[in-house]
């Protein structure tokens, strides 16, 4: 009967519940974050990768020190250039960022990759006086509708250590 009751009881939890949780990097960490199970994700030296189970959404979360950002968004987008993702420079559109109450800024644009349209982003947040969080991001316009109650699940659950 326990077993039967714990089965119905874990039946009404949502899937997310069952997640993957993160530190950002894993050693000396200045923000965690939780990914869905069904999620690929690598953990680097800087953070984690991840792609959605449909692959259609990758986003890599690192640790960059401030006083190195030029640096490291520079290397972001070789990455994606290298991957084969064109960023269409006149789309792009900066704004203002916080995410639980780490501030920031994202740079959006819209692009091209092998398969078709690409919405693409950067966003760096301020973890720490000297470290930052940045999340590099790439999605086909139909993998972004299609994980976004996901995407706003991994957004709520990325958090500062402090």
């Amino acid at each position: 009967m326990k077993k039967l009751l714990l089965v119905a009881l874990l039946a009404t939890v949502p899937s997310f519940a069952f997640a993957k949780n993160f530190a950002i990097p894993e050693k000396n960490p200045v923000a965690t974050l939780v990914l869905p199970d069904d999620w690929d994700a690598d953990t680097i030296d800087t953070g984690v990768e991840v792609t959605s189970k449909d692959g259609e959404v990758y986003i890599a979360f690192e640790t960059v020190k401030a006083a190195k950002i030029e640096n490291a968004v520079k290397e972001a987008i070789q990455y994606l250039v290298e991957k084969g993702v064109n960023l269409d420079a006149s789309s792009m559109k900066q704004k203002d960022a916080t995410i639980n109450g780490m501030q920031g800024a994202e740079i959006d644009w819209t692009g091209k990759d092998k398969d078709g349209g690409a919405q693409i982003s950067l966003t760096i947040l301020e973890a720490s006086k000297d470290r930052l969080v940045m999340l590099t991001y790439w999605a086909s316009p139909e993998g972004e509708k299609a994980n976004l109650e996901a995407l706003n699940k991994i957004a709520a659950s990325i958090k500062p250590v402090n």
